[in-house]
C-alpha cells in the first residue's frame, strides 16, 4: 500500500518534470522566451524537489546507521510529524532502538548482579587478558595478598 503511494508520487513528480520541460521547449521553439524561462525556473524547482523526496529516506538511514555506530539509541524518529512514506522506516528504527535499550539494561544488571556476587566471596578471584593486564580483582584477593591494587599478573611473580 505505501509503495504504491510512493510510486504514485514519485510518477506525478516524474510527469511534472516533463510536462515543465516540454512547455519550456514549446515556448522557447515559438519565442517566448518569458514564458521558457518561467518553464525553465519550474523545471529547477522541480528537480530540487525530486532530489529532496528521494533522498529523505536515504538520510534517515544515514542517520541510524551513525547514531548505531556510536552506540546512541536514546534517538527518537518521529512518526506522525513525517511524511507517510517514511513512517515505517522510522516506527522501525524506534522498534530497534527499544530493543537494544532493554538489552543494555538487562545486560547492566546482569553485570551489577555478577559484580556484587564476586565482591561478596570469600575466595581471592581475579580476572585478567592474555598480557597479563588485571581488569578486576575482588577484595578478599587483595586482602590475602596485601595488595592495594593490581595492575599485571606478572608482578605476582618473584
Amino acid at each position: 500500500m505505501i509503495f504504491n503511494r510512493l510510486d504514485a508520487r514519485l510518477l506525478g513528480r516524474l510527469v511534472l518534470l516533463v510536462a515543465a520541460l516540454a512547455g519550456g521547449g514549446y515556448a522557447a521553439l515559438h519565442h517566448a522566451y518569458g514564458l521558457a524561462l518561467g518553464a525553465l525556473v519550474l523545471l529547477v524547482v522541480l528537480v530540487l524537489d525530486l532530489t529532496r523526496y528521494l533522498t529523505r529516506g536515504q538520510q534517515a538511514l544515514a542517520d541510524f546507521t551513525l547514531a548505531l555506530k556510536y552506540r546512541d539509541f536514546s534517538r527518537q524518529y518521529p512518526v506522525q510529524s513525517v511524511p507517510a512514506s517514511l513512517r515505517p522506516l522510522h516506527e522501525a528504527f524506534n522498534q530497534v532502538n527499544a530493543t537494544f535499550r532493554e538489552l543494555r539494561a538487562e545486560q547492566e544488571g546482569q553485570f551489577q548482579y555478577l559484580q556484587t556476587i564476586l565482591a561478596l566471596l570469600d575466595t581471592g578471584i581475579v580476572s585478567y587478558d592474555a598480557a597479563g593486564t588485571v581488569a578486576w580483582v575482588n577484595e578478599a584477593f587483595k586482602n590475602t595478598l596485601q595488595l592495594p591494587y593490581l595492575k599485571n599478573i606478572h608482578a605476582l611473580q618473584l
